[in-house]
């Protein structure tokens, strides 16, 4: 629900490993994404995931 809810509201933070060597979707960040971007960005899309962000970290 609160990913649906997110896309909804025109919300779609990068996730954890967005920068990847096999992130399809990659072309779409700034070219520093890994450099210096999705560091910056980090705080913000935690926010935005809330709860969801445990997901990334299980395994």
């Amino acid at each position: 629900m609160i990913a649906k809810a997110n896309l909804l509201a025109g919300r779609a933070p990068a996730g954890k490993d967005a920068a990847g060597d096999y992130d399809g979707l990659r072309f779409a960040l700034p070219a520093n994404a890994k450099a210096a971007y999705l560091n910056r960005k980090e705080v913000a899309m935690l926010e935005t995931v809330g709860p969801l962000a445990a997901v990334w970290d299980e395994k």
